[in-house]
């Protein structure tokens, strides 16, 4: 697996992370996370990214949004993936380097306090204005320092309240 790019990772065994939800709006804000991996990027960088390891729940990304980015940018991204987000913070305490690892937000402060994730330099994401503010500053993750807000996203439950006995209010109620 290649070395993270000094833009991400500046530590060899960090990982840059992104806070995860539930899937929503994913295509925008992919966007948004890479922009630092653009090929005509105003932000210094030591070497070219060629290649970016992209480390996200399996299927959470269609293959033609990656091609599509390899194709703007020239930037290759290897998607790796996980099934559970247990494999994943196991995968990154054991030494597996990415450059951007999707995860959900409760691992973070842990894994920023065992040294497994790298600092974000905020001047090569500069997308990150254009996030809301309802997803900056988190409680998990004050200043942003270790992650970006990836994939937000409700889970809502209409009931027709013809079809059942009585008023639904709570998930009892269903069975």
């Amino acid at each position: 697996m290649p070395p993270a790019p000094a833009t991400l990772s500046p530590q060899p065994a960090a990982t840059a992370a992104v806070t995860y939800t539930l899937p929503a709006w994913w295509r925008p804000l992919l966007a948004l996370l890479l922009a630092g991996c653009e090929r005509e990027s105003s932000c210094a960088s030591p070497a070219p990214v060629r290649e970016l390891v992209f480390y996200s729940w399996a299927e959470d990304l269609p293959p033609s949004l990656l091609e599509e980015f390899t194709a703007e940018t020239g930037v290759k991204v290897v998607y790796r993936t996980y099934q559970a987000t247990e494999e994943a913070v196991r995968s990154i305490r054991s030494g597996s380097v990415s450059d951007v690892a999707v995860i959900e937000n409760q691992f973070i402060p842990e894994l920023a306090t065992d040294g497994l994730l790298a600092e974000l330099d905020h001047r090569n994401i500069p997308n990150l204005d254009h996030l809301s503010e309802n997803f900056r500053e988190l409680v998990f993750d004050p200043g942003n320092h270790y992650s970006v807000t990836f994939n937000w996203g409700v889970t809502g439950l209409v009931v027709r309240d013809d079809l059942t006995p009585g008023q639904v209010t709570r998930w009892a109620d269903l069975c």
